[in-house]
This record gives structure tokens, C-alpha cells and sequence, in this order.
């Protein structure tokens, strides 16, 4: 998988839910974070806070106050 996409497959898997969880944080404002984790396959907050802040160089919810 890394030699046709670049990155292994978990990365893949997280890009796609912090993807997810973006869309999510700016369609559904009265969703709480850890409800839009929990819909992303995450149910460790801590976890999608650090995949979130590692995609995005922002928490959830500044990004959901910017956006």
C-alpha cells in the first residue's frame, strides 16, 4: 500500500477521518468533539485531538471557531 500511495495505511485510514471530522466540525457546530470522534472511528479523545492537531496545526475547536 505505501508504494502506491506514500504512506502506510493506517495514515491513509486517519487522512481520511480527519477529513471526515472537519466536515463534520463545520456542518454540525452543535455536535460536541467527541461525537464527531466517536462518528470518526475514534473513541479515544486524546487520540483524535493529536491526529486532528497533527493534520490540520489546530485543535478542533479553534478550527471550528475559524471556520
Amino acid at each position: 500500500f505505501k508504494d502506491h500511495a506514500g504512506v502506510t495505511f493506517l495514515q491513509y485510514i486517519n487522512k481520511l477521518r480527519m477529513e471526515d471530522a472537519a466536515r463534520m466540525l463545520s456542518e454540525y457546530p452543535h455536535y460536541t468533539i467527541e461525537s464527531v470522534a466517536r462518528a470518526c472511528g475514534i473513541t479515544n479523545v486524546r487520540t483524535f485531538y493529536r491526529l486532528f492537531f497533527e493534520t490540520f496545526k489546530m485543535t478542533p475547536n479553534d478550527f471550528r471557531s475559524v471556520k
